[in-house]
């Protein structure tokens, strides 16, 4: 709280920098994890607190032109986040409802990505493969979808899947607000 003073009026909000902090502390060279843990963490938090939008209507999408769908934007529900890390971050957070003695996690090269969002009161975090995290990056980034898609078959971890299947998961999920052309 010293080294990085809240500026919002809402103690839920303090630990913002929590992550910024850990990483300069020597408890991160001992468990050089524990920043991202951090950052995780805090999507859970900001994903509890964001307001909720009117998830987007695929009705809305049923007439768009194939000029369109090259140009097509969207925009992710405000509680939607994510994070890639070094360390196998989602195997961690869901550790803290094991009992010590029961934990078991590998850390050796184990790289996760994950997914943060809420459905309803509930915040939800799922695992993403590399190619579905960098759509769901470009898209959170207003890229054009034609944009997005473009090599998607060439791309590392792309083998197996489907940029529209993502999107229309994701839609379904009511991860997704709007969609506009430009």
């Amino acid at each position: 709280v010293r080294a990085h003073p809240s500026r919002e009026p809402n103690l839920t909000f303090v630990g913002r920098r929590l992550a910024e902090w850990l990483a300069t502390q020597p408890l991160a060279a001992e468990l050089p994890f524990l920043p991202d843990l951090a950052r995780l963490e805090w999507l859970v938090c900001a994903a509890t607190h964001a307001a909720a939008r009117p998830p987007l209507r695929l009705d809305a999408l049923a007439g768009l032109t194939p000029a369109e769908w090259e140009r097509a934007r969207f925009a992710a529900q405000p509680s939607v986040g994510q994070i890639a890390s070094a360390w196998p971050i989602l195997d961690l957070w869901r550790a803290h409802a094991v009992p010590r003695e029961q934990i078991d996690i590998d850390l050796a090269d184990r790289p996760q990505r994950a997914l943060v969002w809420r459905h309803g009161v509930e915040v939800r975090c799922e695992g993403l493969d590399a190619a579905p995290f960098r759509l769901l990056e470009a898209l959170r980034q207003g890229i054009p979808l034609g944009e997005m898609c473009a090599g998607w078959h060439e791309s590392p971890g792309a083998a197996g899947s489907d940029p529209g299947t993502w999107l229309g998961r994701w839609a379904q999920q009511g991860l997704l607000v709007e969609c506009w052309t430009e």
